[in-house]
């Protein structure tokens, strides 16, 4: 049977990281075998272009096209392979955060999905979950920069999220990412379970 592909998605700062390790953990406490990826990164590309991407003030169409190559190899290396042999696979970001992030800077929709689904041969996530939090909030429990402009940004990116989301709704959920990081995660392997079990009986 072929493996099944979750990813958590969400702007900075509300806990996609950290949702992703324990999602993780409780797959592998119930017999899984789990894969977990990130993106930019995940092979040895994958995080040359996501340190290039840190230190570099990029055009916003070599920035996606940056991404878009992490995401071609990653897919190809690791996700392909894993789903092949029946694993779970636990992403933080995909493809959501390419339409969600490079769209917010005006970049055209329709060509940064056809271009996604060409570099990863059209793989989608079985479930894919927004973890949907205010920018402000977002940005204090990150300790990111809490200045207007950044917020406002945010913000935009957050709306693409919902919007992606109503758009997909049958594979892209949005979870309240308020609250403690135990209730987060419960909600999540609320769905996830939900998920799964469909999937098992399918």
């Amino acid at each position: 049977m072929r493996g099944f592909f979750i990813v958590l998605e969400g702007i900075d700062g509300v806990g996609k990281t950290t949702q992703a390790r324990i999602l993780a953990q409780k797959l592998r406490e119930q017999g899984r075998e789990v894969v977990e990826v990130r993106e930019p990164g995940g092979t040895r590309l994958g995080e040359a272009i996501r340190e290039l991407l840190q230190k570099e003030e990029l055009a916003p169409w070599a920035e996606a096209c940056l991404f878009l190559a992490s995401r071609a190899q990653l897919v190809e290396e690791v996700i392909k392979p894993a789903l092949a042999k029946g694993k779970v696979v636990v992403g933080d970001r995909f493809s959501l955060s390419t339409l969600a992030y490079q769209g917010a800077l005006g970049l055209e929709p329709d060509k940064l999905a056809q271009l996604n689904s060409w570099v990863t041969g059209g793989l989608e996530p079985d479930l894919t979950l927004v973890i949907d939090l205010k920018a402000e909030e977002a940005l204090a429990r990150g300790k990111g920069d809490l200045r207007e402009e950044i917020r406002q940004k945010l913000e935009i990116v957050r709306e693409r999220y919902l919007n992606l989301a109503k758009e997909r709704a049958a594979k892209v959920l949005v979870v309240d990412g308020q609250g403690s990081v135990e209730e987060v995660s419960r909600r999540i392997w609320a769905l996830v379970e939900e998920a799964l079990a469909r999937w098992s009986s399918g």
